[in-house]
């Protein structure tokens, strides 16, 4: 069983992604939870009365890296994963220093 934890930095970083060989598409969406546990964020929209999508996203600290993985579940059927952010460590802070210049 899989465990969500927060982002950790320094020697506790993964070398590669949980998700890197899951292949698990129509699993529950409460399974998963139970398995990977809660998401970093989520978002959702109603695409017509019986249609409900939902995605979760998990951000990982991979090496030097942020990673965020999505999750699309319809109808709380997951039926896509993909990538949707990959960012390195410091990228963030020289985005801000570049602004204060």
């Amino acid at each position: 069983m899989h465990a969500c934890v927060p982002v950790r930095y320094g020697i506790d970083a993964r070398r590669v992604s949980k998700f890197a060989t899951f292949s698990e598409l129509g699993i529950d969406k409460n399974a998963f939870i139970q398995q990977y546990g809660n998401p970093t964020n989520k978002g959702m929209y109603t695409v017509s009365e019986d249609k409900v999508i939902e995605k979760l996203y998990y951000t990982e600290k991979i090496r030097n890296f942020l990673v965020t993985t999505a999750f699309i579940f319809e109808n709380d059927v997951l039926v896509q994963m993909e990538r949707v952010d990959t960012r390195n460590d410091y990228q963030e802070i020289l985005e801000q220093l570049d602004t204060v210049r």
